[in-house]
């Protein structure tokens, strides 16, 4: 197109329609900027963006301390516990001692369970049975004696640790500290 046919097709816009949508912007004085860094809105969205920031990351702190805490009593088989008012039992009376097995004038606690695919039966020493056991609580004294009541238990020695062979299963007992 050249610049007499467009010159042609604006002169044939009817100044009605020109008129309908002209647009008339109100002569204003430019503002004046402001000299400051920030303004107060600006610094109070901050402020408050900050302490809620700073309130989620207290809670994150507080869920992962109390999810340790929680890990670290199951890990020690730790029941907290207040004492009653009638009883003068204390918190550490409450705590449940592991299984332990005297063998060969040596004090063994109980670790974990092993599945028997786990062990290699060639590995095992056979030692003797279990033969006879003491209370809840008790330290067992006596070779051949357990504090968890598995009298008959078969006792191997494996590694350097004693494997017992109780209904079916195996158990690991690791020296005692």
């Amino acid at each position: 197109m050249n610049t007499e046919k467009i010159m042609e097709a604006i002169g044939e816009i009817n100044d009605k329609y020109i008129c309908e949508y002209a647009v008339i912007k109100p002569l204003s004085s430019p503002q004046k900027k402001s000299k400051r860094l920030f303004n107060i809105h600006q610094i109070k969205f901050f402020v408050n963006s900050f302490k809620r920031q700073l309130a989620v990351a207290f809670l994150c702190f507080a869920v992962i301390i109390g999810a340790i805490s929680v890990g670290l009593l199951k890990e020690h088989n730790i029941q907290p516990s207040v004492p009653d008012e009638e009883s003068d039992k204390t918190i550490s009376e409450d705590i449940e001692m592991p299984a332990l097995l005297f063998v060969n004038n040596k004090l063994y606690r109980f670790d974990r369970m092993i599945e028997k695919d786990a062990i290699s039966t060639d590995s095992l020493i056979y030692l003797g049975t279990v033969k006879s056991s003491v209370s809840s609580g008790e330290i067992p004294t006596e070779n051949f004696q357990s504090s968890c009541g598995i009298v008959g238990a078969v006792i191997y020695e494996y590694s350097g640790n004693i494997i017992v062979l109780n209904r079916e299963e195996y158990e690991l007992y690791t020296p005692a500290k």
